[in-house]
């Protein structure tokens, strides 16, 4: 009986389709015959309708933009990003450089306007060529001036050369050798080294100001009485 029943339903299911292909095709042929066009059914997935060659070309147009924004983008994060590094690099070199300057002595007037005309005037190449042969003048001129310099270990000195940060400052003589001496200025530093030339000795003037203010002693008088 159950052979019965599955064939009654499998009939039934198949009647129901056909009863259905039949409904649709006269829906179709009625719609055609009105002019109307059909409509498709909602189960089936509907055809993106294709762009046209302009709106192709708008696209394309709109996403080659988009895509040259982008690079451009990169291009210029990426400039930064080199300047930054290339900053970076030059602040130690320049921080170096101005506290040399801070360290050079002050020129007079006459010696910042020749200095001046000679950066003005001359190379870099001849300028530094300049700075060498006047060094090397002044360190001969130095080296001569020690063999008439007498200074010892323990002696108090006042520096008198050409480095403006002891300039002027006393301090006390820890080595020296032939041309050259070891300072100690009291600073918390290691012992100065500087040539025999750019010290003196203060003790030496100290003990002339005294023999030149001290006044000639006279003998006085002896005076007594005869017993």
């Amino acid at each position: 009986m159950s052979d019965t029943v599955n064939a009654t339903e499998t009939v039934s299911a198949t009647d129901r389709a056909i009863a259905l292909a039949k409904a649709r095709k006269a829906e179709r042929e009625a719609a055609k015959a009105k002019g109307a066009v059909p409509t498709a059914p909602t189960s089936s997935p509907s055809r993106r309708a294709r762009r046209t060659e302009e709106e192709r070309k708008e696209m394309q147009a709109k996403l080659d933009a988009e895509r040259a924004e982008r690079k451009a983008k990169k291009a210029l994060e990426r400039e930064a990003k080199k300047a930054a590094k290339l900053e970076e690099r030059k602040l130690p070199h320049m921080g170096k450089v101005e506290k040399a300057a801070a360290r050079l002595p002050l020129l007079t007037p006459q010696a910042q306007e020749l200095t001046d005309t000679v950066i003005n005037t001359l190379t870099p190449a001849e300028a530094s060529a300049l700075t060498q042969h006047v060094q090397h003048h002044l360190r001969a001129e130095a080296t001569a001036k020690c063999v008439e310099t007498d200074i010892e270990p323990g002696d108090t000195v006042e520096y008198v050369g050409a480095n403006a940060v002891y300039l002027g400052q006393r301090g006390t003589v820890t080595r020296a050798a032939r041309i050259r001496c070891y300072v100690d200025f009291n600073d918390g530093e290691r012992p100065f080294y500087c040539f025999l030339s750019e010290v003196k000795l203060v003790e030496a003037e100290a003990e002339e100001e005294v023999t030149e203010e001290e006044p000639a002693s006279e003998e006085m008088p002896q005076t007594g009485t005869d017993g």
